[in-house]
């Protein structure tokens, strides 16, 4: 009959989803030996030991806590919470698995300069404790992300090519409030950001600003490529359907730039919406983009 050291034994390291590893913080390169487990499971090839771009080379950047944190520096910040731990770290991280993600709850303890871990569940889907934490950046109406979750984006920049800034309001919005009553305007709002979210790609994120007022923020865009996804944006909103009809509203919007001068949250949208004021002299559906007197 087994003791129960032995149960505890079976059950911590004979499960193949309870991966356990160790490596050393201040060796170069980092290098992790697996002590325990399948780690077939993350899509990781089944062996004992990997160097830490080997491990990296498998995690998805582009995921539900990267388009919070920060998907540039997301290896980076993750590796730098790993390196300041003190006694324990408890995170979530994805993996690539054939053509899907697997989440893992992982737990770290440090020891001096030696680090051993634990891979404690493993996810098929987006765990709970993200979506909630999702919640807290969006917009309750539209779940598009808030303007102090843009704020929070742009204070992550560190490099400003090809990266730009769409500042929205939707053209005759009141008229369709004052038309058929604020619950239509709602329903209209959630529309316009469903149509936003079923366009997801890696380089846009969306904001809600607040009342019919959205913002776009494009990454790895040439000047072209952002007028052009402007023209996109109103001819999509112009299209949008509720209630099994459409109505007789389109989109200003002002183009800005990011660069060294233009990141500060007040500065961009303020430039934002002044060139979306000079998009509505000119006539519904029109953009402005931003030109840098030299």
């Amino acid at each position: 009959m087994k003791s129960k050291l032995e149960i505890y034994k079976d059950y911590f390291f004979k499960q193949d989803h309870h991966i356990t590893f160790y490596f050393e913080i201040d060796q170069e390169p980092i290098n992790l030996q697996i002590l325990s487990g399948n780690v077939t499971l993350l899509g990781l090839p089944n062996k004992d030991n990997f160097n830490l771009q080997e491990i990296i080379e498998h995690i998805e950047t582009i995921n539900a806590l990267s388009e919070i944190e920060g998907k540039e520096s997301f290896i980076e910040d993750t590796i730098n919470a790993i390196c300041k731990m003190e006694e324990e770290h408890h995170f979530y991280l994805p993996f690539k698995l054939n053509n899907q993600v697997v989440w893992c709850s992982i737990g770290l303890e440090r020891a001096n300069n030696n680090i051993f871990g634990r891979v404690n569940r493993i996810n098929y889907s987006i765990p709970k404790a993200i979506e909630y934490y999702q919640k807290a950046f969006q917009d309750p109406l539209t779940r598009l992300f808030t303007r102090e979750t843009l704020r929070m984006h742009l204070s992550y920049i560190k490099e400003f090519d090809g990266k730009y800034g769409l500042y929205i309001d939707i053209d005759d919005f009141k008229t369709v409030n004052d038309s058929h009553g604020h619950a239509v305007g709602d329903g209209l709002l959630k529309a316009i950001a469903q149509a936003f979210i079923d366009d997801w790609e890696h380089n846009v994120i969306y904001y809600r600003l607040g009342g019919d007022e959205f913002f776009v923020y494009v990454m790895e865009h040439s000047k072209a490529q952002v007028c052009q996804r402007a023209n996109n944006i109103i001819k999509q909103i112009e299209s949008i359907e509720y209630l099994g009809k459409t109505y007789p509203i389109s989109a200003s919007i002002g183009i800005v730039p990011i660069d060294e001068e233009t990141v500060d949250y007040l500065t961009l949208l303020d430039l934002g919406d002044q060139l979306m004021y000079q998009s509505k002299a000119k006539g519904k559906g029109q953009f402005t983009m931003y030109e840098i007197n030299d």
